[in-house]
C-alpha cells in the first residue's frame, strides 16, 4: 500500500499525472482621450498570451491604429492588419499597448461600433477590447480606466475593487456577447428595484431633456420585469439613453455581452408623454429574464417578450387591463399579413434575410398566449407561464452559454416537471399558416368583430383575464 502510493506520489512529481492547465488570464488598462478622439489601452498576460490579438468583428480590425508588444525593458512594434495583431512567440508577462482610432470609426456610420454624442461616446467593447480569436471559457480577465478629469465611464460589468482604483471583471459573454459602453461626462441615476439596481445614464442630448420621466418609465419598466421574474435576474442592470432625432422611443435592445444591459434610442425632442409607457422599455427588459438563445430561434425569445409587452404594461400601470387584449389582437393581425410561405421554424431562421418580423414574433407571442392560458386552466391557476419564467430566471438568465429553443423548452418542462412546451413547440413550428388564436379567445372570453374586441363579462372568463393581466400567481 505504502510502495503504490509513493509509486503515485513519484509519477505525478516526474509529470506521470496530467497537468492540470492554470486559466488564462490578463489584464487590461484602457484610457481614453480627452477628447473621446481615441483610446489607449494596455493589455498584459499573466498567462501565455493568445497568437493574435482581434477585435470583436472582422470589420473593427480596420481602426487598431497601432500596436506595440512590451517585455520588460523592451519594446518592439507590431503590425495591425485586417485580422487583427499577431503575436509571435509571447511569454507569460507580456504586455500589449494599442490605440484604437475611435473617430474614424464614428465616421464610418455604424453608430451600433461608434457614435459621438455632444460629449459623450457611445463605443462597444468589440471596437477597443482586443481579444485572442477564440476566448477561452475558463479565462480570468480584468480591465481598469484609466479616465482624463472629468469623465466617466459606464460598463455592464461587475465591479471587483472599490475607489480609487476599482476593477471590472470580464467574463467569456464580455468578449463573445453583445455589449455597450460609455465615456463621457454624465452621472447615473441609480434605481432601487426589488432583486437589484438600476443605472439609467442620458447620454448626449437626452441629458437636456426636462423632469425624469424617463428614469420613471426606466424603473416602470424593471419593477414589472421584476414582478414577472421574482426579481431582477441580474443584480445590477445598465440602461443607456442614446438621444435619437424626434420623439418617442425609437429601438431597444437588449444585451448580455458579461452583464446586463438595455439600450435605447430616444427621441431627444420628446415631451413627456411621449416616453412614459411606451412598449419598447418593457420589451426589453423581458429579455433579461430569458436565456441566451440561438439567433435562428428568435420566434420563442422574441415571443415570450411580445406577449409581455402589453402584459407588463397593464400590470405596471401604463396602460388599462382592456388593451392588452386589443394590443394582441391588433398584433396577431399583422403577424398573419406578412410571411413568405414557409413554415415558422423556417421563417424563423430566415427572418433576418426576408424580414417577415411581423410573421415570427406573432406567432411566438400567440404560442406564449396560448400556452399561459392552457397552464392555468389545466392547473386551476396554480401554474402559469409566470411561474415558469420564474424558475427559468433562476437557473439560467446570467448563463452566457447559447442556447436552443429545444433546450429552453425543455428545461421549462422539466421546470413544471412534465412534458407541455416542447410537444406544443413542434406543432407550431410546422405550421405554414398563423396560428388560430380562436379557441384561446374563447377561453378568455374574447369576441373578434372586425378589427375590434368584445369581453364576456362572465365571471369565469374575467376572473382568467384577470390573473394574466394582473400577474397570478
Amino acid at each position: 500500500m505504502r510502495t503504490a502510493l509513493a509509486l503515485a506520489l513519484s509519477l505525478a512529481a516526474c509529470g506521470g499525472a496530467p497537468a492540470v492547465r492554470p486559466p488564462d488570464a490578463w489584464d487590461y488598462v484602457v484610457a481614453p482621450a480627452p477628447d473621446l478622439a481615441a483610446i489607449d489601452a494596455t493589455v498584459c498576460f499573466r498567462s501565455r498570451p493568445p497568437p493574435r490579438l482581434t477585435t470583436g468583428t472582422r470589420r473593427l480590425a480596420q481602426f487598431v491604429s497601432r500596436a506595440t508588444l512590451v517585455r520588460g525593458a523592451e519594446r518592439r512594434p507590431l503590425t495591425p492588419g485586417a485580422h487583427g495583431v499577431r503575436l509571435d512567440g509571447g511569454r507569460p508577462g507580456d504586455c500589449v499597448e494599442y490605440r484604437v482610432d475611435v473617430a474614424a470609426a464614428a465616421a464610418a456610420g455604424r453608430w451600433q461600433d461608434a457614435a459621438r454624442l455632444g460629449p459623450d461616446l457611445l463605443a462597444a467593447p468589440d471596437l477597443w477590447l482586443l481579444r485572442p480569436e477564440k476566448v477561452p471559457r475558463d479565462l480570468d480577465a480584468t480591465v481598469r480606466f484609466r479616465l482624463p478629469e472629468g469623465l466617466a465611464v459606464a460598463v455592464p460589468w461587475p465591479r471587483t475593487g472599490d475607489a480609487p482604483a476599482p476593477a471590472w471583471r470580464l467574463t467569456w459573454g464580455a468578449f463573445t456577447l453583445t455589449a455597450h459602453a460609455a465615456f463621457g461626462t454624465f452621472a447615473p441615476t441609480t434605481l432601487a428595484v426589488p432583486g437589484g439596481v438600476v443605472d439609467v445614464i442620458r447620454l448626449g442630448d437626452v441629458r437636456s431633456m426636462p423632469g425624469d420621466a424617463p428614469e420613471r418609465w426606466v424603473e416602470g419598466s424593471a419593477r414589472a420585469m421584476a414582478a414577472l421574474f421574482g426579481g431582477l435576474p441580474f443584480p445590477r442592470v445598465q440602461v443607456l439613453l442614446v438621444p435619437t432625432p424626434g420623439e418617442g422611443v425609437r429601438f431597444g435592445m437588449a444585451n448580455r455581452g458579461g452583464g446586463a444591459g438595455v439600450l435605447l434610442l430616444v427621441g431627444a425632442a420628446s415631451p413627456p408623454g411621449a416616453i412614459a409607457g411606451h412598449w419598447i422599455g418593457p420589451h426589453e427588459m423581458t429579455h433579461l429574464g430569458v436565456p441566451v438563445m440561438k439567433q435562428s430561434d428568435a420566434w420563442l425569445f422574441e415571443g415570450l417578450a411580445t406577449y409581455y409587452t402589453y402584459v407588463l404594461q397593464a400590470r405596471a400601470g401604463m396602460i388599462p387591463p382592456g388593451r392588452v387584449w386589443e394590443e394582441l389582437h391588433a398584433g396577431f393581425g399583422r403577424g398573419r399579413s406578412v410571411g413568405t410561405g414557409r413554415t415558422l421554424r423556417e421563417e424563423s431562421a430566415a427572418m433576418r434575410a426576408t424580414h417577415a418580423y411581423w410573421r415570427v414574433y406573432w406567432a411566438g407571442a400567440a404560442f406564449a398566449l396560448e400556452a399561459d392560458v392552457a397552464l392555468r386552466r389545466e392547473t386551476g391557476g396554480a401554474w402559469s407561464l409566470d411561474r415558469v419564467l420564474a424558475g427559468l430566471a433562476r437557473c439560467c438568465a446570467r448563463d452566457e452559454r447559447v442556447r436552443s429553443a429545444e433546450e429552453t423548452l425543455a428545461r421549462m418542462d422539466a421546470i413544471l416537471g412534465r412534458p407541455f412546451f416542447a410537444p406544443r413547440a413542434a406543432r407550431a413550428l410546422e405550421r405554414v399558416d398563423f396560428p388560430d388564436v380562436s379557441p384561446v379567445y374563447r377561453a378568455l372570453g374574447l369576441w373578434a368583430r372586425d378589427d375590434r374586441l368584445a369581453l364576456d363579462p362572465a365571471s369565469e372568463v374575467a376572473a382568467l383575464r384577470d390573473a394574466i393581466v394582473v400577474g397570478s400567481p
